[in-house]
Formats: C-alpha cells, structure tokens, sequence
C-alpha cells in the first residue's frame, strides 16, 4: 500500500494561513483503497476559493459565522438555549434588514429574518442546515441540507416576501445534503454533496458529473471552485480536480 506523504508546508499553511496557487500542488492518482482514504479523513481540509484572479487554496480556518457581521448580536431564540443548544450562523443582507440561518447540526437550522437594528425578528421557516443563501436573477435562494447517520437529504429553497413579510418557497429537491457550491456563468448551480457533484440547472433539472465520489463517507468536502471548464474541490488531505466537459476524469492534489 502507498500512503500519501505530506510535507512540513501543510503545518506551515495550518501556522500561517497561507494561501498557494491551486497549480502549486502534485498531482496524483485518485485514493481509492478504503485505509488510505480513512487514513486521509485525519488530515487538514485544504479550502478553494477564487481569489487574486485565480483559483487558491489553504487549509480551511474553522468558522461559527459566515457572512457580513450584523450590527446586533445574534443568539439562539430562548428555548432553544435553555434546551443547552448551540449553532452557527449564516447572515445575508436584504434591503429590510438580515436573512439569518442558525445551522444546529444534527438538529437542523432555523432561518430567521431581523430589523436593520436586530429590534424586530420572526421566524420564517424551520429548514435544515443552511449551506448558502445566493442570488439568481434578483432571486434569493437557501441552499441547505442535513447528513445524519445514513441520511443525507438537501433542498434548494426561494426566500421571497409575500403580504409584507419573508417566507420559504419549495424550490428543488437534492438527492444528497449539499456540502459545498459555485454558481456558473450560465445561472446554474454547481454543487458537490455528500456523495456526488451535481449541476442544478435553471429549469430545475439535475444533472449527476460524479455518480459515487470516491470522498464518501471520509473527506467531507467544504469548498468549490472554478476556473473555466475546471472545477476544484477542497476537502480533507487534498483536493480532487476534474472538468466540466470531462468529470469521469479525476485528479487528487496536495503538496
């Protein structure tokens, strides 16, 4: 068995927090045996992202928030506290104020809407775990989903307002929980789950690139990113490379 051999570079990026250009990794075949890959589930989880006019990586900095810092603080509705829960956050700005996804894990997430001062609140929808809030169109959308045990479910969700106030609209049904996604230039959505990459395409249809991805169940990848017929994925130990045109064809990256 050949086991991937990391370089001192991975504990300088953890240190620093450093970025490389994604072309600076080797390439190498696809894991494919199950104790490389559960052997791989240990190692940092290398973040993508387009930056700098190019696609980047580093290894990924845990985060409870993601999004523009709200001018109020944020917290779990009471009961929710008082029943010892936890989330993360998700916020988005609308032009009345925030859209705020809090993501509980295990236990799903609410998505709530809040004033400009955070004074006035309701909830709009209990939904999974908010992956994404993106614009289509002037359309806002919630990408989000839940893997729990040998369950893994997502949805793509319209948040619109009706009659003066903000409400979930049932939008596509995902095969899998959604785990990371990039929008495309030709509005559709790129989206790698749980167990494949997916194209949701605007007239809701699904297109399967990878049917079974070699990463179920040990990499978990958080992160997407593409440079013009190449889609880069960031996940633990590495990060797989394929195309558009071509995603029977895979490469797996590190230093």
């Amino acid at each position: 068995m050949i086991t991937p051999v990391y370089s001192a570079l991975s504990i300088l990026l953890i240190c620093l927090q450093q970025y490389l250009g994604v072309e600076q990794l080797t390439e190498y075949p696809i894991p494919a045996t199950t104790e490389v890959l559960s052997g791989l589930n240990s190692k940092p989880n290398y973040q993508v992202y387009v930056g700098k006019g190019k696609v980047l990586t580093r290894i990924e900095k845990y985060t409870n928030h993601k999004g523009p810092v709200t001018p109020f603080k944020l917290s779990l509705p009471p009961n929710y506290v008082k029943m010892g829960m936890s989330a993360s956050t998700l916020t988005f700005k609308v032009h009345d104020g925030w859209l705020v996804a809090y993501n509980m894990g295990e236990w799903g997430g609410l998505v709530y809407w809040y004033d400009k001062s955070g004074g006035e609140s309701y909830l709009i929808e209990k939904l999974s775990n908010v992956l994404e809030f993106i614009t289509i169109d002037s359309k806002i959308y919630a990408v989000a989903g839940l893997a729990h045990g040998d369950s893994s479910d997502g949805s793509i969700s319209e948040i619109t307002r009706q009659n003066g106030k903000w409400v979930k609209i049932d939008h596509i049904k995902l095969p899998h929980s959604p785990q990371a996604l990039s929008l495309l230039p030709d509005k559709s959505i790129l989206i790698i789950t749980t167990d494949q990459l997916i194209r949701v395409k605007p007239d809701k249809s699904i297109a399967i690139l990878i049917e079974n991805g070699f990463w179920m169940p040990y990499l978990h990848p958080k992160s997407l990113a593409v440079s013009g017929n190449t889609i880069y994925a960031g996940m633990a130990g590495g990060v797989m490379k394929t195309w558009l045109d071509n995603p029977g064809k895979q490469v797996w990256m590190h230093e």
